[in-house]
């Protein structure tokens, strides 16, 4: 679904009439690629026979490759194509009570007994978004220039966690959406360098677990990234 999203947007993004060179209103084409530092918000997870699992996520990394187009002097549209990944090596577990009595007897007994406890964990969760962002530069002069925007389009969802309870590796494809906000610093008029934060969110992925059991939530992701751009 993704793919076919991204062609769609690339035929509607790039009209036949435009060009790649700059105009002289300012208009024109780029290219950027950016990488950095992701974080996953831990999102506690209530499946369908009442257990809540919420995943402890390590730091992890995150790029992105994205075709942008300036509108005069402030505005500016891209399309933009990410990946973020994040592991995991604990989870908090709360038993509802159903749990089979031959995994509750190697369970620590604060979780046995049905309240919360640490469980050891294995796994990661990866992200792909394809977006259409529309940012506003604050300030189009001076060699410092900050700028704000949002997207929305479409994030997968690979998720793949075991703990000693249960496991989950299965994905969804659901509306996405992120704030942007970042500084650009101007070095030439062909090649400058953002610092750019994204907040991404995903709407209600849905996924079942190896025992039937399905679940959803909301998925959040925080990105510092380095940005490269070039202008065309």
């Amino acid at each position: 679904m993704i793919r076919v999203f991204t062609m769609a947007l690339l035929v509607a993004f790039a009209a036949p009439s435009a060009a790649w060179a700059n105009d002289e209103n300012g208009d024109g084409w780029y290219l950027a690629a950016q990488a950095g530092i992701n974080w996953m918000q831990d999102e506690e997870w209530s499946d369908s026979d009442g257990d809540e699992i919420e995943p402890d996520w390590n730091k992890g990394a995150g790029g992105a490759l994205t075709v942008g187009r300036t509108f005069g002097s402030s505005w500016r549209g891209e399309l933009e194509l990410g990946y973020r990944n994040n592991s995991v090596d604990s989870t908090f577990f709360t038993d509802a009570g159903i749990v089979p009595p031959p995994i509750v007897a190697a369970l620590p007994q604060a979780i046995a007994g049905g309240t919360t406890g640490l469980l050891t964990a294995d796994g990661d969760v990866t992200l792909w978004t394809a977006m259409v962002n529309v940012l506003y530069d604050l300030d189009d002069d001076g060699f410092l220039r900050p700028f704000a925007g949002v997207g929305v389009g479409l994030g997968g969802m690979d998720l793949n966690v075991t703990t000693a309870v249960t496991s989950v590796d299965d994905n969804d494809t659901t509306f996405a959406y992120q704030g942007i906000l970042g500084v650009l610093a101007h070095f030439t008029d062909t090649v400058n360098l953002e610092i750019r934060y994204v907040l991404t969110g995903l709407v209600e992925p849905e996924f079942t677990t190896a025992a039937g059991d399905t679940f959803d939530t909301d998925a959040f992701s925080q990105s510092v990234n380095l940005v490269v751009r070039w202008n065309l």
